[in-house]
């Protein structure tokens, strides 16, 4: 019996160290595997993140490049529109054929090189594109944003500014209508939005306290009194909720660049029919003349220079200084959001960025950038 009793112990032993270790090596394969995973997943999100922003460097130089054009042929002609070579999304790595069209382009447009100097670069270039992007991994692809074709709400403190976001909140029939049914009147929220952004803590018009309005929405922050530095920054606005704020995103412009002159002027050829509706003082037909203004200039690529935007204005449509603030017009374009997206096998990125443009020395310095997830 004692004999039976230990073979029987001696099996139940053995069964549950077979057990347990057969746990113990399942549960080092999971570890092992997810451990592998993780290398995986960050090996190609520093990939992915080097493409990104070897795309965003081919962003930067496609401005540079068509300032550079524009402003040696043109000079005081000069200007940015959405037909403008910046305004189409160029994929990264660069198909070679572009590449080439790309040289073939700017030895045409400068008159630098003859067609045999031309036809000799393309092959170089073709046989070094070859070789570089031959085994890159994963794509990526740029779009351009022009921030000047927006209101600068870091200039609030400026009456033309802020007569124009007031009138931008009263452009469009329907969304004027909810905001008087959520009791919201365009100005207050303008003065709102003004607050958030001004130094002083006194509202302008009223000299109450602007804590005031944030206390009476039961929030537990006041306004940041300093400048808007990206678009989240709105939702911290008391009145501001998700209609206003997806009304608001394509018109207004809240990244702050360093060095800009203030206030910010918008570029006529690039900025919406709604904002230009809403830079026009006492005209009747507003909304019509701002539709007429986008056809004539998608249709016939007509383009206004910094220097003839009031004269144009005028003989085109009527339109002279008292009748739209001209002031705060111009053609060409000094701020750009750049928005890339790269994907590396399952690990995508997207890397958002703003600079300036127009100095002497290239394009400015990165104002912001952002990459999620």
């Amino acid at each position: 019996m004692k004999s039976k009793d230990r073979s029987g112990i001696a099996l139940f032993i053995l069964l549950t160290s077979m057990i347990i270790l057969s746990l113990s090596i399942r549960e080092l394969i999971q570890m092992t595997g997810l451990q592998a995973d993780r290398v995986r997943y960050q090996y190609n999100r520093l990939q992915a993140l080097y493409l990104a922003k070897s795309a965003q460097s081919l962003a930067r130089f496609i401005l540079q490049w068509d300032y550079q054009l524009e402003n040696n042929l043109k000079k005081d002609e000069a200007s940015d529109t959405n037909q403008d070579l910046w305004n189409l999304p160029i994929p990264f790595p660069i198909p070679v054929e572009l590449v080439r069209s790309l040289t073939g382009q700017m030895a045409e447009t400068t008159g630098l090189a003859n067609k045999d100097e031309v036809k000799e670069v393309d092959e170089e270039i073709g046989k070094k594109c070859d070789k570089f992007f031959s085994d890159f991994p994963g794509t990526a692809e740029y779009k351009i944003s022009d921030l000047s074709s927006k209101l600068n709400l870091n200039d609030l403190n400026n009456p033309d500014v802020f007569a124009t976001l007031v009138d931008l909140l009263q452009t469009q029939p329907e969304f004027l209508q909810s905001l008087q049914s959520k009791g919201i009147i365009p100005e207050s929220l303008a003065r709102e939005m003004r607050d958030y952004m001004d130094e002083d803590e006194l509202e302008n018009d009223t000299q109450s306290p602007e804590i005031d309005v944030y206390h009476a929405a039961q929030l537990e922050y006041g306004p940041k009194n300093r400048k808007y530095t990206n678009p989240d920054e709105l939702r911290l606005i008391p009145s501001m909720d998700d209609e206003i704020y997806e009304y608001l995103l394509p018109f207004v412009n809240t990244y702050y660049i360093p060095g800009r002159t203030s206030p910010a002027k918008i570029n006529i050829n690039t900025a919406a029919p709604e904002l230009l509706q809403a830079l026009m003082k006492n005209v009747s037909d507003a909304e019509k003349i701002g539709s007429d203004f986008a056809k004539d200039r998608t249709e016939k690529k007509r383009a206004y220079s910094d220097k003839g935007v009031a004269k144009a204005l005028e003989d085109n449509f009527g339109l002279s200084s008292d009748k739209i603030r001209v002031g705060l017009l111009k053609g060409t374009s000094d701020a750009f959001l750049i928005q890339t997206t790269a994907q590396v096998n399952k690990v995508q990125i997207q890397l958002d960025s703003v600079v300036g443009r127009g100095k002497k020395n290239g394009v400015d310095p990165i104002a912001f950038t952002r990459l999620s997830p």
